[in-house]
């Protein structure tokens, strides 16, 4: 059998060391012609019983094989066993698999002519994940064992079990896999701070903190809370932010006389008969002249045009109008996506340019435009809604951008 890997740390074997040991591991298998055990690196374990041993042992010497096999596993803190022949039950989008850096091994494990099982042990893969997220600078309560994974689902049982799977198919190691979770780990909590960030400044006057996994929303002079599971926005944050607003927006004037505080309602996307509304609405606490020179900076960062700048204030003044309130009316188009629209259906003429209004509003400032999505369908041209998506998808970036 297979020496044990010799270790008093966190191994750190490379995706072809682990290769190498299964490769050793099932060569020694087939040339006994027994059930063999071996360790592929520290925290993950495999017993094979090869094809011809399968078909000519006797049940009850089979049988004992196995369970003397079993027990060279040692005991394991979260252990997970998993069969290298049921590779087809769990439907995981796989760079490379056994199938074929194995050979004929994995061709006889594929046909479940050749027995394979794994045990991983997955505090390993935790611990390295932690110790890749730690020299990534990321700052964790180590006091409080496996916190990181219990809140706000950063890395869920479901998903740390996919990567675990991943690993032992494509035969990688506990630091290659741990990599590839680090990556999704970090994706998270750059989404959920990017989403506590937006909100603290959109509704600045609600008094914010985090408690576990929930971003917690005081109304100021008020008894009422409340409280988004920080986890809604793995899968779609955007969508998650226009239902939280929602949410925000719906809760805060039912205690505003209690409160006697205005709360400044704005939605990105307030629901309208199921639908989006057609208007997009972001504050800022920038200044005027502040967020005007940003949604410049911003339409020359994604290549959109601004083809004119109307001071309405000024504008009435010549016209010997009073008119107090400040609003700067932006003319911006992408040439490329402009040309698309309008050899599809000329009629669209009668939209564009794209217009983003910034205006004084509650003591500060917001910019607004109408959603593309929303005008193209005023013009009946269903295939030019995907261009209106990418349209509007870079719209609200700029005016994200400018608001920050």
């Amino acid at each position: 059998m297979l020496e044990p890997a010799s270790s008093s740390r966190l191994s750190r074997n490379a995706t072809a060391q682990t290769r190498e040991r299964w490769m050793t591991l099932l060569e020694l298998s087939y040339a006994t012609r027994r059930v063999t055990h071996g360790v592929i690196e520290t925290g993950q374990h495999a017993i094979v019983a090869p094809a011809i041993c399968v078909q000519e042992a006797k049940h009850g010497l089979l049988e004992a094989d196995l369970r003397l096999a079993f027990r060279q596993i040692p005991e394991m803190a979260r252990p997970v066993r998993l069969s290298l022949e049921k590779i087809a039950f769990y439907g995981l989008p796989l760079e490379d698999d056994f199938r074929r850096w194995m050979g004929p091994y994995g061709a006889d494990i594929a046909a479940g002519q050749t027995n394979a099982a794994v045990f991983v042990d997955l505090a390993y893969l935790e611990a390295s994940l932690l110790d890749q997220l730690y020299a990534a600078e990321v700052l964790m309560d180590f006091n409080v064992p496996m916190a990181l994974f219990r809140r706000g689902n950063l890395v869920d049982q479901a998903n740390v079990l996919a990567v675990a799977a991943t690993m032992v198919f494509e035969g990688r190691s506990f630091a290659d896999a741990a990599a590839r979770l680090a990556r999704q780990t970090l994706h998270r909590l750059e989404t959920y701070a990017g989403a506590f960030w937006k909100l603290t400044r959109l509704y600045g006057a609600c008094r914010w903190k985090i408690v576990n996994d929930t971003f917690v929303m005081e109304v100021p002079g008020g008894s009422v809370f409340l409280a988004l599971h920080y986890w809604e926005l793995r899968d779609n944050a955007r969508r998650a932010l226009d239902d939280w607003r929602v949410q925000i927006e719906s809760l805060v004037p039912e205690v505003a006389a209690e409160a006697r505080w205005r709360f400044p309602q704005r939605s990105a996307s307030q629901k309208r008969g199921g639908q989006a509304a057609m208007l997009y609405e972001i504050r800022t606490r920038k200044n005027l002249q502040e967020v005007a020179t940003a949604l410049e900076a911003a339409a020359q960062k994604y290549k959109f045009g601004v083809l004119a700048v109307h001071d309405l204030k000024a504008k009435m003044k010549e016209k010997g109008v009073e008119f107090d309130r400040e609003c700067l009316i932006y003319e911006v188009c992408n040439p490329h996506q402009a040309k698309k629209v309008l050899e599809a259906n000329p009629e669209i003429s009668s939209a564009l340019p794209c217009r983003i209004s910034i205006y004084a509003d509650d003591g500060g400032f917001a910019l607004a435009t109408l959603r593309p999505t929303a005008l193209i369908g005023v013009f009946a041209t269903p295939a030019l809604k995907a261009v209106a998506q990418e349209v509007e998808d870079v719209m609200l970036k700029m005016m994200e951008e400018a608001a920050r």
